[in-house]
């Protein structure tokens, strides 16, 4: 499966995840909400991810003007579903 990740792509934790899911066979993807550096870039890819982009400005007081930013998002990911059939359009929660 793939999962694609809308996560602060400068924070270990987001690595640990995505090393996780690809050592379970997983690809994984991840859209950062932050600014990352060609560092956090050489770590997501040590982690088995792929870094697909950056979505700024990421808004969480003016709201309205993330939702643009992730309405973009799933054009795209609605985009890239024929290319690649199991990347999800919606967010999914792992189980506690």
């Amino acid at each position: 499966m793939r999962i694609c990740y809308l996560a602060d792509g400068r924070y270990i934790h987001t690595h640990r995840w995505m090393r996780y899911f690809s050592s379970q066979g997983h690809g994984t993807y991840l859209f950062s909400f932050a600014p990352v550096t060609p560092e956090h870039i050489e770590a997501v890819e040590k982690a088995g991810g792929k870094y697909l982009g950056e979505l700024t400005p990421f808004y969480l007081k003016r709201w309205w003007r993330t939702a643009a930013q992730i309405m973009r998002l799933r054009r795209f990911l609605r985009s890239q579903r024929d290319r690649s059939p199991d990347v999800p359009t919606r967010a999914a929660r792992t189980p506690r």
